[in-house]
């Protein structure tokens, strides 16, 4: 795989993605994920649960 195309994989049609190539590279190339950013709270329980399952967004509007 050349340069362009490393460049083309990771950016968006009209614009580059520094960050995108940087997980790329960690991920691929040296086989060692990103870790996940600091100070991330964690996410509440979801809502929308009934008997164990997620209900479907039709289920959720009948409520």
């Amino acid at each position: 795989m050349g340069p362009g195309s490393v460049l083309m994989l990771t950016s968006f049609g009209t614009r580059t993605s520094p960050v995108l190539r940087g997980k790329w590279v960690m991920e691929v190339l040296m086989n060692t994920p990103p870790p996940p950013p600091p100070g991330i709270p964690d996410l509440e329980e979801t809502e929308g649960i009934k008997d164990g399952r997620l209900l479907t967004t039709r289920e959720r509007l009948a409520l």
